[in-house]
């Protein structure tokens, strides 16, 4: 195809390379709104690359159920805490890029709290019987039992509503 019909790389700071960013973002020249926007679009690609170093652990951890269960709750809630994160990183970088919070917090802190990944990939590997989502297997299932048993007494209910118009009538 002709070189032509493609438009030119750059004008928007997804499109920079890395040394670009840090360039951008270290310029004193350009306006801080643009700096700041260069700086937080540096941190996004960092950290987003930095949690795919974790997804293998991530995925182990939570890819063992509990003993004795069948429940795929793991497989549920790591990708729950997957688009979680990258949402979560999206909206930080925004704020970041508007100056609001400096883009290293506002991006670098969510990743450390989830890099407790890394504990729970410990539990799997090195603690006996360490199950990291035991407790959320517990939590779960007492949860499905209260909202089966509320969900039995509004029948119930019902049933006792209807009975009661069927014999007023």
């Amino acid at each position: 195809p002709q070189i032509e019909s493609f438009r030119t790389r750059g004008g928007k700071d997804r499109e920079y390379l890395i040394t670009e960013l840090v360039q951008i973002g270290n310029d004193m020249q350009r306006p801080a709104s643009e700096r700041d926007s260069a700086w937080a679009n540096l941190h996004f690609r960092l950290v987003e690359v930095a949690m795919m170093l974790l997804l293998p652990l991530l995925a182990l951890a939570l890819a063992i159920p509990p003993k004795r269960s069948t429940s795929a709750l793991g497989v549920f809630l790591s990708i729950v805490m997957v688009v979680t994160y990258h949402k979560i990183n999206e909206y930080a970088q925004s704020v970041g890029a508007m100056g609001i919070v400096d883009p290293f917090i506002a991006l670098w802190a969510p990743f450390v709290l989830f890099a407790l990944i890394g504990w729970m990939f410990y539990h799997i590997a090195y603690v006996p019987g360490g199950q990291p989502i035991g407790a959320l297997e517990n939590v779960y299932g007492k949860t499905a039992r209260g909202l089966k048993r509320l969900l039995a007494r509004i029948r119930r209910r019902r049933g006792d509503d209807a009975a009661e118009a069927a014999h007023a009538a």
